[in-house]
């Protein structure tokens, strides 16, 4: 059977989805291998098995019944094993992965979002947008940490596709959502490290220079803490940015009171 015949590949698909439905996965396979057995030379060809795949294999990921679903993700699994190396498959595969993806991530289903992203860029390593699925995925599920190592393994390439301040920016917002959490743990060192390690990214950004001098005043380092808040005021170049750190220090000097006055009722 010709692969590049769109018809025939849809029907071929839905003889191996059926197999897999009925337990029959050997069949399957020889299914699949006797599908995509001829080559693909000429650019046509090449099209053509796209748009027998995108219009075959990927639209049965998209019905309603479960098993039905499940089954051809088993079938796209087993084809971008077997022939995800040949131009033209892997390509289109990953498309599906990645929407896929997309729409576990609409549907609140990080886990499941990531695994297909993941397997998005088993086919195509340097997709961005299967990288960004992978680090909001994590994000959605609250591992930040991971979110960022993530980002850091791929940093090259996002740097290459999509430039520097892409990459900065992403990497700055996982900081901050990492030191958030820590924050919340109550883990103060880690926090701090992470809010430094972000405002080297973003110097004297001000919602995080704040938020760094709370987490010194909870990690009992006031005089740090106003320092760095005496320090940032003094970079300020309008009102709204004298204001809001000025409020900061004087949230700082009432805890310092209250610390204070606690101290001498003991």
């Amino acid at each position: 059977m010709d692969p590049k015949d769109p018809i025939k590949a849809y029907l071929s698909f839905s003889i191996a989805i059926a197999h897999v439905m009925a337990g029959r996965e050997g069949e399957a396979l020889a299914v699949l291998r006797d599908l995509f057995k001829e080559k693909t030379e000429t650019e046509q060809d090449i099209q053509k098995l796209q748009i027998a795949l995108s219009g075959g294999l990927c639209a049965f990921t998209n019905e309603s019944s479960d098993e039905l679903r499940k089954a051809a993700e088993q079938i796209m699994d087993d084809v971008a094993q077997e022939f995800g190396k040949r131009n033209g498959i892997g390509a289109v595969l990953a498309e599906c992965y990645r929407e896929l993806g997309q729409v576990r991530i609409i549907e609140e289903e990080p886990d499941q979002s990531i695994a297909y992203f993941r397997k998005a860029l088993m086919l195509n390593p340097d997709d961005t947008d299967s990288i960004a699925g992978v680090v909001i995925g994590n994000i959605a599920r609250g591992t930040p940490a991971e979110a960022r190592i993530f980002l850091q393994e791929k940093a090259q390439i996002v740097i290459d596709r999509s430039g520097r301040d892409i990459y900065n920016a992403g990497l700055y917002h996982l900081y901050a959502e990492e030191a958030k959490q820590a924050e919340k743990g109550k883990d103060y060192a880690s926090a701090e490290q992470l809010l430094r390690e972000a405002l080297k990214i973003i110097p004297g950004e001000r919602e995080l220079t704040i938020n760094l001098a709370n987490v010194l005043e909870k990690s009992e380092k006031p005089v740090e803490a106003r320092k760095l808040l005496e320090d940032a005021i003094k970079g300020c170049r309008d009102e709204s940015c004298r204001l809001e750190y000025a409020d900061a220090l004087a949230r700082q000097d009432r805890i310092e009171s209250i610390m204070k006055r606690l101290e001498q009722e003991r």
